[in-house]
């Protein structure tokens, strides 16, 4: 979806259903993340250094301002906006801020965020600074171009009497030069004195007053971009970003009025300067396709559907057929049906799945991949189809149930980490409980990497606690349990100890296997929570990594027999040569791999 052209949104209504649009704000929280010039990340990408040219900014910056205004346009009052950007230019970055300040009326104002992550290492924002304009002299320009208008190679150059550089590898150009200027009205004086009828010298046609820092000092003062967060990659070995927090205090007055310029000495008429062909057409000149658009998102009125060829997959309703199998097999109950979780029409799924950039539409006969719950506003706003129709729904919701590779009985959908919050107050059929010992051990046992010995004696896909490592009666619940996805929480007498730290209840996501439980979640989660048990004291490392490793050869060992067997029984069944069964055997890991 382009950010310039977000249509308005219709909420809709409670009682009837039907959308009542919105002119003023709907969302309580907004990341803006513009298209910038990306020079910040020139660490990862070094090519920036030969791409790189002063007025790619310069091109960006009324882009920016467009997507800010339309991002405050969609922001409820009270709500939160992240303005951010991965360059250090400042016309992408304070001269946006300020303009959106200036346009918002005092609608918006900066959040002070001094306080807030004091491990991180900012940078205070700029309040004034020179704006760099890459000038082209076309005198020079045409001399390092043949006559079909392309970069003369290095002996053209030579012969010309030229200075010669690579073209296919230096980004610099010897006709363009860097000019800094302290004001608009100082780049207005230089560009009148060097008018494309008399002079060589030929300047991009977009820039802006509102590139250029406010010259009111009491206005500037009263902006507070200092608020603004620089983030250096020396400082903090990071890539280079410039973040800003705005706060909605008020409707924005007269939205759809004519744009507020600067009430300064920068307030001039553009007509006196003379109009120019653009510079950036050469053929060795990089053209940002977005930035040619100028059209105010006011002026987009006129609802198109999305072509065909450029339609992301959509998301569609859960069927109550899906819907039944799953909350049988996990005992839950919806609100619709006197339970507290979240209605059924709050959950969907998209038909599809991500290969590198693109979504691929996949096979829905084994089911949804990934069913995803959203807010109850969401589902009756932007996953309706009529929406969707219009708008590109990228993601939405928090993924909540995820299909199982193997089918077990009539449900092969298992619980995701991400859906804990929900599924810990919903879900009584499935809960194991354990001690902060055996929680102890279950993370040892989880994050243990066995050593390069071990490993290759077999891989281990699996990581996970044998029950008889457990206490019995935590052995016990486990063995009486349910198989598959499980909830694991604690003992009342230990559960109280967890919640007088952290103010809130342990549930974690595990998997009841018959000789194990293994953990269903990220490995840094797992790592986070033991970090935080062991600094407030409730469980401290008790298993000796000797005992560890003892366990993976152990795992190992019986992988290897149980491979054995499947081969053999394989082999008798279907005649199979050894090449045959080993391809079977390998194609078998890899998918059990996948799904661990």
């Amino acid at each position: 979806q382009d950010a310039q052209f977000f249509p308005l949104v219709a909420i809709a209504n409670d009682t009837t259903g039907e959308l009542e649009p919105k002119t003023d704000g709907v969302f309580d929280r907004i990341l803006t993340d513009v298209p910038c010039s990306g020079d910040g990340t020139v660490r990862k990408n070094k090519n920036i250094w030969e791409i790189w040219d002063a007025n790619n900014g310069v091109s960006l910056h009324p882009v920016q301002v467009m997507i800010g205004v339309k991002s405050a346009q969609l922001l409820r009052v009270g709500g939160l906006m992240v303005y951010s950007t991965c360059t250090p230019n400042p016309i992408e970055d304070e001269a946006v801020v300020a303009q959106l300040l200036r346009r918002s009326g005092g609608a918006l104002e900066i959040v002070d965020c001094s306080k807030m992550l004091p491990a991180l290492k900012r940078r205070a924002g700029l309040s004034t600074w020179k704006v760099a304009v890459q000038v082209t002299d076309i005198s020079i320009q045409k001399q390092y171009h043949n006559e079909k208008g392309k970069i003369k190679t290095i002996d053209e150059m030579k012969q010309s009497g030229l200075e010669p550089f690579d073209a296919t590898k230096d980004g610099a150009r010897p006709w363009k030069r860097l000019q800094f200027f302290d004001t608009y009205l100082d780049y207005v004086a230089f560009r009148k004195q060097h008018p494309m009828r008399n002079g060589n010298l030929s300047f991009p046609k977009s820039m802006k007053p509102t590139m250029w820092p406010e010259e009111d000092e009491q206005i500037r003062k009263d902006m507070h971009l200092e608020r603004c967060l620089r983030l250096v990659p020396q400082d903090q070995n990071t890539g280079g970003f410039f973040v800003c927090l705005l706060r909605k205090v008020a409707p924005i007055p007269d939205w759809h009025g004519p744009d507020t310029e600067l009430k300064s000495q920068n307030k001039v008429n553009n007509d006196s300067i003379e109009k120019q062909p653009d510079d950036d057409n050469t053929a060795d000149s990089p053209v940002n396709e977005k930035s040619k658009s100028t059209m105010s998102p006011e002026k987009t009125k006129k609802k198109k559907s999305i072509p065909a060829s450029e339609k992301v997959v959509e998301y569609k309703p859960l069927s109550e057929e899906l819907w039944t199998k799953i909350s049988d097999e996990y005992g839950i109950k919806d609100v619709d049906h006197g339970g507290n979780f979240p209605s059924r029409n709050q959950l969907f799924y998209r038909p599809s799945t991500l290969k590198g950039y693109i979504m691929v539409p996949e096979d829905e006969s084994k089911g949804p991949r990934m069913i995803t719950l959203v807010s109850k506003s969401l589902a009756n706003t932007f996953m309706r189809k009529d929406v969707q129709e219009r708008l590109h729904v990228i993601t939405a919701g928090l993924p909540i149930f995820k299909r199982n590779h193997r089918q077990e009985g009539d449900c092969n959908y298992r619980l995701n980490s991400s859906g804990i919050e929900y599924a810990k107050t919903a879900i009584f059929d499935r809960v194991i409980s354990l001690t902060l010992a055996d929680i102890s051990n279950f993370l040892s046992y989880s994050l243990f990497q066995p050593t390069d010995q071990a490993q290759k004696q077999g891989k281990v896909f699996s990581p996970g606690i044998p029950l008889d490592k457990l206490c019995e009666k935590s052995r016990e619940a486990a063995r009486a349990g349910k198989h598959g996805s499980n909830i694991l929480k604690l003992v009342p007498e230990d559960s109280k100890k967890f919640y007088d730290h952290f103010n809130t209840e342990l549930a974690l996501i595990a998997w009841n296997a018959r000789r194990s439980i293994s953990p269903l979640m990220h490995e840094s989660e797992l790592t986070m929570l033991k970090e935080q048990l062991i600094m407030v004291g409730l469980i401290t490392e008790t298993v000796k990594e000797n005992e560890l490793e003892s366990h993976f050869q152990q795992m190992n060992e019986r992988r290897i027999i149980h491979e054995k067997e499947r081969a053999e029984a394989k082999k008798n069944q279907e005649g199979l040569s050894k090449e045959d069964v080993k391809a079977i055997l390998e194609n078998e890991d890899d998918e059990t791999e996948k799904e661990a």
